[in-house]
């Protein structure tokens, strides 16, 4: 079994116990692994302090049946609340991505 399978086996694994929680992308739903779902203080453009929320969804490649993968500034929905991809983030097995996502008011 290669790293990626492995990866991939354990990712399928963590989302199972987390009772397959998903994300919406393109009109589809994948299973994740969403975590760091809060608010951050981020200096806002008057120079004073904003609340972003935040949220990294961690998804298993295998699920796209083509190329086509989610891209910076695109939205996502997790949980009733939309996000804007700030960064795709790819692991080096290819076993899975990394979403960067921010308020849907940040990264415009």
């Amino acid at each position: 079994m290669t790293l990626k399978e492995i990866m991939q086996k354990d990712l399928a694994r963590i989302v199972s116990d987390l009772d397959s929680p998903t994300f919406t992308w393109n009109g589809e739903e994948y299973l994740c692994i969403a975590s760091s779902l809060g608010e951050q203080l981020v200096l806002g453009a008057d120079g004073g302090f904003e609340s972003v929320d935040g949220l990294n969804i961690t998804v298993s490649l295998d699920q796209f049946s083509d190329d086509t993968l989610p891209k910076e500034q695109q939205i996502v929905t997790h949980k009733g609340k939309s996000f804007r991809i700030n960064k795709v983030n790819q692991n080096i097995t290819d076993a899975f991505i990394r979403l960067i996502c921010v308020s849907i008011s940040r990264g415009v």
